[in-house]
């Protein structure tokens, strides 16, 4: 499948004010117009960038392997996310997951969040908690929202820069929403650019009244941790 590349920030769009006076007036007409995002907004030389709203953010990764990124990350996005993050591991039962143990994730840890993030390192599709974390996230309750879902593939990731990945090599409830041109979820490549991260995050949330593929119990829950070569990937 395809990763997206998104070098514009969202929906927003970048105008540029030149000096000539005939552009400027140009511009000034158009100042009314449906471009910009709603959010907060910056100049910076010139350049007036509107930014998307900023989110209540859940991140997904594979604690043991991939917390160096996960803190760089909330340390990169400080001023652009709410960071709600938890570490559900040592709040919840190991167990093989109930329906009760699902709904609790869902309501006790994951309420206030409209985008769920996964970090997608070398072996996060085996970890049994991401995929309860993704799936508490696509469920849609009355008092809970379902969430936007977005992958990121670190530069770990065997299919990190490459124009395709391998859908056996990323969380299979994620992959289960990226087949289609109209998805629910998209994948990206680890970026550097926060406005990029924060335009992602603000698609996700866009998308997040679409109804998950084909419904969220569809696939059973993990009942433990995949073991062996993770570049296997995970079979059907």
């Amino acid at each position: 499948m395809p990763a997206e590349t998104d070098k514009g920030g969202g929906d927003c769009r970048v105008r540029i004010y030149r000096r000539r006076p005939i552009f400027r007036r140009r511009i000034a007409r158009r100042r009314k117009d449906s471009w910009a995002c709603k959010g907060r907004g910056f100049k910076l030389k010139g350049i007036v960038v509107t930014l998307p709203k900023r989110h209540n953010v859940f991140i997904s990764y594979h604690h043991d392997q991939d917390q160096a990124h996960k803190d760089r990350f909330v340390r990169m996005m400080g001023d652009h996310i709410v960071d709600k993050s938890v570490n559900i591991e040592n709040k919840v039962s190991d167990q093989a997951p109930s329906e009760a143990i699902l709904q609790r994730i869902r309501e006790d840890f994951i309420a206030t969040v409209s985008v769920t993030v996964v970090l997608i390192g070398r072996c996060t599709w085996q970890r049994k908690f991401v995929d309860w974390e993704i799936g508490a996230s696509l469920r849609d309750t009355d008092t809970n929202p379902r969430c936007g879902l977005l992958g990121i593939l670190l530069p770990e990731h065997p299919n990190f820069g490459k124009s395709s990945y391998n859908s056996r090599l990323i969380p299979p409830r994620l992959a289960d929403n990226c087949w289609e041109e109209d998805t629910f979820a998209s994948i990206y490549h680890w970026s550097n650019d926060p406005i990029n991260i924060r335009g992602w995050i603000h698609k996700a949330f866009l998308r997040r009244k679409k109804t998950p593929w084909p419904n969220i119990k569809s696939r059973h829950p993990f009942g433990r941790n995949w073991t062996g070569d993770c570049s296997r990937g995970w079979q059907p």
